[in-house]
Parts: C-alpha cells; sequence; structure tokens
C-alpha cells in the first residue's frame, strides 16, 4: 500500500515529529512492514515564476519559446518548453542553468533549441523528484502554481505540498482497519503515545488536494472527482493504481465502519451507533499468561479505554473497525503488542523470582522480546506438575531435583525436572479448554547448576488451502531458525547436528544437538505428547558457570524488516533440504520459513519465505535483490530450479 506523511498528518498532525526510523518502529510494532520509502528533497537552483508571453517555435509542433519573469533575480528569462498547458501569467516552477535535478542525474545549462536560446527549464512534477513508489500518475504537463501563489519568495518543497515521505507498507492480512489514512494515523499514535486528532477532513484547496493525490499514486480528475479519491483514500482501502469513482460515491455495506465515514463525508450521512462485539474473557488466565500482575490490571484497563476499547467485568468490546479481534485469543495478543516490559509500572514477578540480577537480565528480556515478536507467549507459572508425581518427570540437564519458587504466588514451591513437561502440560490443558494452541516458551534458572535454561515448544499445525496444498506453520526448520537468532542476541553462533541417542521427552528420529563448537548445548526435536497435534519443542543452555551472559551493543526491530517468497522444484528423491537451508546466508538474511510443500507431475515444489533485515538502516530493493542473487546461485549450485 502506497501512502504519504502528509496524508496521514491530516489525522495525526504530530506526525511530523518523528523521523521515518520511529514512524518504521511504530508500523513493525503492529506487524506493518515498511518494504521502501520515498522521501522527497529538494533540488537545488530552483526558482518561481511567471509566463509572461509565449509563442511557437518556428520548426516545431510543440516547442513554445516563453518569455519568464524570475521574481528573485528582477529579471526576464527566455526558456523553451514542450508542455502542452503553457499560457499566459501561468505561475509556474523554473530550473535555473547549473540547477541540479533527479538526485544529481540532471544538470540544467543553457543551450539552443530550433535556434532560440533557453535559459533554464520549466518544471514538471516528474523533473523535481524521481519518484520511485507512485508510478506515472502525475498531471500531464508543467506544475501549474494557484494564481493567488505568492513567487516573490524562495522556493520551498513546502510552499507546493512536496515535503513529504512516501512509504510503501505490507498490511497484515487480517487488519482491514489499516488499509486506509485514518486507520494508520489510529494505529501509529497508539504505538507512538501521541494523541489521535479527531473531527471532520481538513478543508483544503483543490491545487494542495491534487498534490497530494499525485504523491499517494492517484490519477487527479477535475476537483470533484479529487475531493471523492481524498475521502476514499481517508476512510476506505488505498489502491496502487487510478480508482474510477464513477459509481464509488455511495457504499452501501453498512456492517464496514470506514464505509459508513466514507458516507459521512461524502454525503453529510450520520453514522449510526454500531452494536459492539462483547467477548468474554477470563482475566486471571490473560494476566497470568502476560506475565502481568493483577495490581496492574487498573491501569491495562486504563490503557485500553484510551484506544476506544470498553471493558465490562468478565468482556471487552473492541472498537467498530477492528474486525481482527474476534475472540479471548485476539484480545490476549492485541495486548501483547502494545505491553512492552518497557512500558509496564512495575516488572513482572517472573523476571526477579526465576533469575538472578548477576545473571543477564538485560540479554534474557531481549531474548523474550524478540520470542514475544514471533507470537510466542511466556509462561509465567511453571510449578504444573504435582509434587507426588515428580519422579515420573523427564530430565536433560542432572538427576537432582530441586524446588523453585512460584513466581504468581511466592508462598507455594513445587518440584520440577524438566520444563519441557511442564510446558507439554500447558498446551494440553489449553487444548482441553477448548483454545487455540500457540508457541510457548519460558527461561528458568537452575540454582544447582548454575544455568539459564530454555525451554520452547511449537504445535505443527496444518491449514488446508485450495487445491489440496497445505501450510504447515512451526515445523522443526522454524525453530532452527529462531534458536540461531536468539543465540546471536547474546553474540554466539550455534550449529545442529545429528543426535544418535534417546533422549526424553523427544522422539529419537530426527533429534538434533544443539552445539557451541564442540560443546553440546541442547536438544531440538519433536516431543512426545498426548496431543493430536505434533510439537517440535527444544530445551538449550544459554550459559554455563564461567560463560555468563554478557551485554552486547546489537539492538534489533530498529529498523523493519522485507520478505521474499520464492518456490523451489526439486526430484521426488531429494534428500538434502536441511542441508541446503543452511546453504544460505546471504548479507542481511534473518531467518528462513518454509511455507508449502506440494508435489506436481512426479516433482515436489517447496515454497520458502526469506526474510531480511539489517540493524544499521532500512533496506532497498536493490539491497534485497543483491541478497537473493546470492541466493539463486547457491540453489542453482545445487542442481535445483527455482519455479
Amino acid at each position: 500500500m502506497i501512502i504519504s506523511r502528509n496524508l496521514i498528518s491530516h489525522f495525526l498532525p504530530r506526525i511530523q515529529d518523528y523521523s521515518i526510523e520511529q514512524i518504521t518502529s511504530a508500523l513493525f510494532k503492529s506487524g506493518i512492514e515498511v518494504e521502501a520509502v520515498d522521501e522527497i528533497k529538494a533540488p537545488n537552483g530552483v526558482v518561481y515564476g511567471l509566463i509572461e508571453s509565449f509563442e511557437k517555435v518556428e520548426g516545431s509542433d510543440k516547442l513554445n519559446f516563453c518569455k519568464v519573469l524570475i521574481p528573485s533575480e528582477g529579471k526576464v528569462r527566455d526558456i523553451v518548453c514542450g508542455a502542452s498547458n503553457v499560457r499566459n501569467n501561468l505561475k509556474v516552477v523554473v530550473a535555473l542553468p547549473g540547477a541540479s535535478l533527479l538526485g544529481g542525474k540532471v544538470k540544467i545549462q543553457e543551450r539552443k533549441v530550433f535556434g532560440k536560446l533557453s535559459q533554464g527549464m520549466i518544471c514538471a512534477y516528474g523533473e523535481l523528484h524521481e519518484f520511485k513508489l507512485i508510478g506515472s500518475n502525475f498531471p500531464k504537463g508543467i506544475i501549474e502554481l494557484p494564481d493567488d501563489f505568492d513567487i516573490n519568495r524562495p522556493f520551498s518543497l513546502s510552499h507546493i505540498c512536496l515535503d513529504d515521505v512516501v512509504l510503501d507498507l505490507s498490511i497484515p492480512t487480517n487488519r482491514n482497519d489499516l488499509h486506509c489514512a485514518w486507520g494508520i494515523a489510529e494505529e501509529l499514535a497508539k504505538n507512538l503515545g501521541c494523541p489521535h486528532e479527531e473531527g471532520d477532513v481538513p478543508n483544503i484547496s483543490d491545487w494542495n488536494l491534487k498534490t497530494l493525490l499525485v504523491v499517494n499514486n492517484f490519477s487527479v480528475s477535475d476537483p470533484s472527482i479529487n475531493k471523492a479519491l481524498y475521502c476514499y483514500a481517508c476512510f476506505n482501502e488505498i489502491p496502487d493504481r487510478s480508482l474510477d469513482t464513477g459509481n464509488s460515491l455511495t457504499f452501501r455495506e453498512k456492517s464496514n465502519y470506514f464505509s459508513l465515514l466514507l458516507n459521512r463525508y461524502l454525503q453529510g450521512i450520520d453514522i449510526p451507533e454500531l452494536e459492539g462485539r462483547r467477548i468474554p474473557i477470563d482475566w486471571r488466565r490473560i494476566l497470568e499468561f502476560l506475565c502481568i500482575s493483577c495490581e496492574f490490571k487498573e491501569s491495562l484497563i486504563s490503557r485500553l479505554k484510551n484506544y476506544s476499547f470498553s471493558v465490562e467485568e468478565d468482556f471487552v468490546i473492541p472498537p467498530p473497525w477492528r474486525d481482527d479481534i474476534q475472540d479471548q485469543k485476539d484480545f490476549a495478543e492485541e495486548v501483547a503488542r502494545f505491553m512492552d516490559i518497557g512500558d509496564l509500572e512495575e516488572r513482572p514477578p517472573v523476571t526477579y523470582l526465576s533469575l538472578p540480577d548477576n545473571k543477564g537480565i538485560f540479554e534474557l528480556l531481549r531474548i523474550k522480546s524478540f520470542l514475544r515478536s514471533r507470537g510466542f507467549f511466556e509462561c509465567s507459572s511453571f510449578n504444573l506438575q504435582d509434587g507426588n508425581l515428580v519422579r515420573n518427570s523427564f530430565h536433560l540437564w542432572g538427576e537432582d531435583t530441586h524446588t523453585v519458587e512460584n513466581p504468581i504466588s511466592v508462598d507455594r514451591v513445587s518440584y520440577r525436572r524438566h520444563g519441557l513437561y511442564e510446558l507439554l502440560s500447558v498446551l494440553e490443558f489449553n487444548k482441553d479448554d477448548g483454545m487455540e494452541m500457540h508457541p510457548i516458551f519460558e527461561i528458568t534458572y537452575n540454582p544447582n547448576g548454575n544455568e539459564e535454561v530454555l525451554n520452547v515448544l511449537i504445535p505443527e499445525v496444518s491449514e488446508s488451502f485450495p487445491m489440496c496444498s497445505t501450510v504447515i506453520s512451526g515445523n522443526i526448520f522454524d525453530l532452527q531458525s529462531y534458536l540461531k537468532r536468539v543465540f546471536l542476541l547474546i553474540d554466539k553462533r550455534i550449529e545442529f547436528k545429528l543426535c544418535h541417542e534417546n533422549k526424553e521427552p523427544f522422539w529419537g528420529v530426527n533429534l538434533m544437538h544443539i552445539m557451541d563448537g564442540d560443546t553440546i548445548l541442547g536438544y531440538v526435536g519433536y516431543l512426545k505428547t498426548k496431543l493430536p497435534e505434533k510439537v517440535v519443542g527444544a530445551s538449550v543452555l544459554l550459559s554455563r558457570e564461567g560463560s555468563k551472559i554478557s551485554r552486547v551493543s546489537r539492538e534489533r526491530g530498529k529498523f523493519p524488516s522485507s520478505t521474499r517468497d520464492i518456490s523451489i522444484l526439486v526430484k521426488p528423491d531429494f534428500k538434502g533440504l536441511q542441508e541446503l537451508m543452511h546453504s544460505w546466508n546471504p548479507p542481511f538474511l534473518e531467518g528462513v520459513k518454509l511455507l508449502e510443500r506440494y508435489e506436481d507431475k512426479g516433482s515436489i515444489s517447496y515454497l520458502f519465505r526469506f526474510t531480511f533485515r539489517s540493524h544499521e538502516k532500512t533496506l532497498t530493493k536493490e539491497d534485497i535483490d543483491n541478497s537473493m542473487s546470492l541466493i539463486y546461485k547457491c540453489i542453482e549450485s545445487k542442481g535445483l530450479m527455482v519455479r
């Protein structure tokens, strides 16, 4: 989706106070990827002028010889112009000799054209800036400034509404409310912590409106259509191409909140009161699952009300435009999205009851933040097993049984040996309660071994798609990718090697060692469980005594990620898929995910998604293309074909 900062600012004026990096970070918090950024920068050597007279150039059907008054110089210049909209007394933008346009690609010089000396250039939109994202929807001809425009002042992009930044956004498929300027402004207001401006659509001039629509990739027409387009961009899906509004001035879908807003501003129709969705919720489960203390509940409710949520005793009513929040699971995910640990008035008890202060809490919180950003839920209550049944639990890291304090209730303690057993119990409890299963994790401290242990589970879920194809989410390759990223956060690199021994609670097939050089840090593989779904899990030591986690300077999430999908065709007997995935190591590659596998005419196709990110900048299309070219070469070197 193409949208500009100036369009968003009509609902969120304070957006102008934030840098592009802050805006992209705030958008990414809601799952919106900024795929490209085009910041319009002012050219040098550009002034305003007035066409005093013009005449056709002899020998040419299109060229005009213009006399242009340049107020900043106090003189008239001769300029040859081929635009069809040249006329007397038209105020224009002029590039003088020596001006540098299009990022230095075009240098303006005096030159003779059909025997006439041209002392500059009268500019069109596409000659002031190389618009990379918005196609060719510019008005034809030179820029026509309004009759009341002051041409005696120095040139500025703000005078002609071009002091803007154009963003190419990738919107999550479940967030229909984000396909318009009002929705993006609402989300940015929430994530940036600045107030959202209420009120009517601003009353702007026809000429400024035309410029705004050009920057937002609309083909402009007469003023009445421009107004319709503008309202459409504000309150309904923004297309990436020209829009025919001839039959779109009335929207009859009353269940669509944004259609109602659009009718209101186009036709003055009052928005009816919409009956909200009352979603039943269990506050105890939500607070425990998100590791939030009960004392923090009132503060949480207050924040929700600021975001247009209504909260009753055992129900929550989301805003009418949030069609993506349908049940308790969706509500919990929304709370987790904006309740970062740094935003909490008090730290969750798990951070100071389960971990000692000198064991790298700073780095562990970064690991938690990364896993949460990937859709994992943290288990904060890990004393689920009965002390009388402890002898039946599994273990990996030693025979001794020890006690840990419950982070939710300090008075209650229980025996534990291995967190994977208890995390499996969490999934089984949720399944028995009819709840949708999510990836879960915990980071525990072993006081006997002076170790931090990361335990993580992902239920492998198959979703049916048309034509009998399936998408597998949460398989062993995903978990290996996540583990690699976790250890990069603490400045370590790990490898995976096949394990030929049995380790409970893993199945023996496809069990892998997690290696740091020659040291075995843990295991990853499929787990024994009563669940009908497959569950992949890992248990891994984050540090041992004498090798504590140390603070590192690397920060993640400051700049947005970008993704590319490719499909690889292999023969049915191909066995090197895992080796192939491990061989991909181009610059900026953050992770690889296997999305889909399907058979076609005796061959097998694998659909992969590559995620790229830089910790120093927002990646450009050229950066990603260069990385993908290395991946293509690696695939071709294996004799495989990219579809």
